[in-house]
């Protein structure tokens, strides 16, 4: 479980979740973006409560003391990132087209 800034348990993602840091909106922070599961209603065939998810959680702190905001959906360019998931990626983030911006790769 992971604390967002409030204290409140932001993540409840069942093993294995994958987690990987970097600055998502260009801010100088870095924030956290986890793939994961969470209990929901609906889910995945064979697992009726349990979704695949990608999230971040943006560092409203600092460098020295971060400080997570709430779970949202990653941001994409244009709308969110179409990742209903009902299978467990990798997750991983660089700049691969030398933009400025990182960019999620998720297998």
């Amino acid at each position: 479980a992971i604390p967002d800034a409030s204290g409140q348990v932001a993540i409840v993602a069942q093993p294995p979740a994958r987690f990987a840091c970097g600055d998502i909106n260009n801010d100088g922070l870095w924030d956290l973006v986890y793939h994961g599961v969470e209990q929901r209603f609906g889910g995945c065939p064979g697992r009726p409560y349990l979704t695949y998810v990608m999230m971040w959680m943006q560092n409203i702190g600092t460098l020295s003391q971060p400080r997570l905001a709430t779970p949202a959906p990653v941001p994409a360019v244009s709308g969110e990132i179409a990742f209903p998931g009902c299978e467990q990626t990798s997750v991983s983030l660089i700049d691969m087209d030398d933009d400025g911006y990182l960019d999620l790769f998720y297998v």
